[in-house]
């Protein structure tokens, strides 16, 4: 009945809501959730730009455990401000002292966002790949789409990581724990990294296994695929793809939100520099699009009822990062509905999944399915904004890799058993559970967590969308018991 009321007096609704969303924003005010993602982002900032206190000589304890407590307080920020809950009065009080300070803050990363904006896109358009990528997954994704130009097998050509290493000299290799760098976990530094990728091009045998040429093809299919075409039409590098995916999921969650607070919406946007641990070296804004837009679509009927769980198979045909938000999507759609529609969602998303993957499984089963494990088979450096800060910077012993599988999976457990427990509190926040047990992971680097500030601003959108509309029905339906 309720839904009926809904879709009834849904015109009038929106029109009756237009006096209530102009109350929601001022210029000179941000809405408490808006506030708490700026601050989630100047949190997670601060804590990626300090990760480097773990490996520098002569670091304080206490500074080391700064930067979990900071990641970790802005993590929690972040999904505070997703949850469809209201803010305990204490919390409304204290904003209100530090309003103008968050004000501040959003308009100082506002800027960085725009620089970074500005110089991903100078790089994408004025210089070569060679002068471009300062990373191994940017300058592989080149090398494996022009291998499929040529007509050869990315996960066969091992031969083509020599190449890589010669036409892009910027995009360092990464380091394995065995050979010359030893089985310890200190992480070498860059002038180790430097000498030993000059060691590898001189005489590959002479680094003894340090680098491994199998890391050229580390990802599945989609990751290089969709980049094709952008190399078959010439273009200096592949940046300018993520730059305009980037943009278009911008623009999408400033307008998500309701006309009233587009402007705080833009602002809050804006305000995630932390897009910088990402959009210029590596490729998460496209899983990030795929996984919202599947999450957007997830409850839609018609031909949209099949795109979204085919939207999170090809999230997952692209990086592994994806997989994390995997167990949440079903769990989401088992708690909203049944297990026969989650069957459907496994199957749609798991044949999208093999779809650009198929024709390398069939021709290359063995070296396909290990490539996809390698970033957990292979033996790499620690290195993160989780838990493992701890143990880089010596506040506490190293563990075994193992160790930090376990708590990675115990922490996985335990979240799924928050948004069974807790979805109706959880909301579209549900989204952003799926980054908690990277921060036990052996690596957590910050480019996983660059886009949580959005996928917080998307959940916040909704909940401020669904406050407006359920108070604009309740002046309708009041008007109408008076008429």
């Amino acid at each position: 009945m309720r839904q009926v009321r809904q879709q009834e007096y849904a015109p009038i609704a929106v029109r009756t809501a237009q006096p209530a969303q102009r109350r929601w924003f001022r210029w000179r005010r941000l809405p408490l959730r808006y506030a708490a993602i700026v601050l989630g982002c100047g949190l997670l900032m601060f804590a990626g730009s300090s990760r480097v206190f773990g490996a520098t000589p002569g670091t304080t304890k206490p500074q080391v455990a700064l930067v979990l407590a900071t990641a970790l307080a802005g993590m929690a920020s972040l999904i505070a401000a997703g949850m469809p809950i209201s803010a305990p009065p204490a919390w409304k009080r204290l904003y209100r002292w530090l309003r103008a300070l968050i004000y501040v803050a959003a308009l100082l990363l506002m800027l960085g966002t725009f620089a970074v904006f500005a110089g991903t896109l100078a790089l994408a358009i004025q210089y070569p790949a060679s002068q471009t990528y300062v990373n191994d997954v940017i300058s592989f994704t080149h090398v494996n789409a022009g291998l499929v130009l040529a007509g050869k097998n990315p996960y066969t050509s091992d031969d083509m990581f020599m190449v890589a290493l010669r036409e892009y000299p910027q995009a360092l290799p990464t380091a394995l724990r065995r050979g010359l760098f030893g089985t310890g976990y200190d992480s070498p530094a860059q002038d180790q990294l430097v000498a030993m990728r000059r060691r590898y091009l001189a005489n590959p045998q002479a680094t003894d296994g340090s680098f491994d040429p199998r890391t050229l093809h580390s990802y599945p299919a989609l990751s290089f695929l969709l980049y094709v075409p952008f190399i078959w039409a010439g273009l200096p590098n592949i940046l300018l793809l993520n730059l305009l995916v980037c943009w278009g999921v911008f623009a999408w969650l400033a307008w998500l939100a309701p006309p009233g607070l587009r402007p705080a919406a833009l602002l809050t946007a804006a305000a995630n520099c932390c897009i910088i641990y990402s959009l210029p070296v590596d490729t998460e804004i496209i899983c990030i699009a795929l996984l919202l837009a599947a999450w957007h679509l997830r409850q839609r009927a018609g031909w949209q009822h099949w795109l979204a769980p085919a939207l999170l198979g090809l999230a997952c045909a692209f990086k592994q990062y994806s997989w994390f938000f995997v167990p949440f999507f079903l769990l989401e759609i088992l708690l909203t509905s049944c297990w026969r529609e989650t069957l459907r969602w496994g199957s749609v998303a798991l044949a999208a999944f093999l779809l650009p993957n198929l024709p390398y499984i069939i021709a290359s089963p063995g070296a396909w399915l290990t490539s996809l494990f390698l970033p957990m088979s292979d033996p790499l450096f620690p290195q993160g904004i989780g838990i493992m800060t701890l143990s880089l910077g010596h506040l506490l012993p190293y563990g075994p890799p193992a160790l930090y599988a376990a708590l990675e999976l115990l922490a996985l457990v335990a979240v799924l058993w928050f948004q069974a427990h807790f979805h109706a509190r959880l909301g579209d926040a549900a989204l952003l559970l799926a980054l908690v047990p990277l921060l036990f992971a052996f690596r957590s680097p910050p480019n996983y967590f660059a886009f949580a500030p959005w996928l917080a601003l998307y959940a916040a959108n909704r909940v401020y969308a669904a406050r407006i509309m359920s108070s604009a029905l309740q002046k309708e339906t009041q008007y109408l018991s008076h008429h």
